[in-house]
């Protein structure tokens, strides 16, 4: 955009505070809207932005880097609840899993690093593959499956009369 490094780091507290109003909106709409379905829908507007973003637009395409991290405000407290939500016993042993997915983050941004230093806008194809992800997991793999095993188990405590 040709801004000043003054001008462009005052774009950053616009940046942060699209991440603020994000949450408070998003809270909000989980009070109408179910988690899952919410959390596609963002990923939904943070695979659009990427696109506007990536088409160079100018004001468009910055705007849309702006809502980037509107959309992206949700992601990692949902996708912690929805991944631990009903496993029961093994809460413990997926919450560590979950928070050490983050460290997979930190390959995307060297290689959209890479790519920026031939064309920034460019770069921003690169996300959308994670954003598609994450849009699968919340529109449908979020829940956990029940195995052959537990559902075994399941018939023979009913068989046996047991209760909880």
């Amino acid at each position: 955009m040709g801004f000043t490094d003054l001008k462009a780091g005052n774009f950053m507290i616009v940046f942060m505070g699209m991440m603020a109003v994000g949450r408070f909106v998003g809270t909000f709409l989980m009070k109408y809207i179910a988690p899952n379905k919410l959390l596609a829908g963002f990923a939904l507007g943070s695979i659009t932005m990427c696109l506007i973003v990536a088409q160079s637009w100018g004001w468009p395409s910055y705007i849309a880097l702006l809502m980037i991290n509107f959309f992206f405000s949700i992601m990692f407290p949902t996708i912690f609840s929805l991944g631990l939500k009903n496993l029961g016993s093994h809460t413990q042993q997926a919450a560590p899993f979950i928070s050490m997915g983050v460290v997979g983050g930190a390959f995307f941004p060297f290689v959209m690093g890479l790519i920026a230093n031939h064309d920034v806008a460019k770069a921003y194809y690169l996300p959308i593959v994670c954003y598609f992800v994450i849009f699968l997991f919340g529109y449908k793999f979020y829940e956990v499956k029940k195995t052959e095993v537990t559902k075994l188990r399941v018939v023979e405590i009913e068989e046996l009369g047991i209760r909880n």
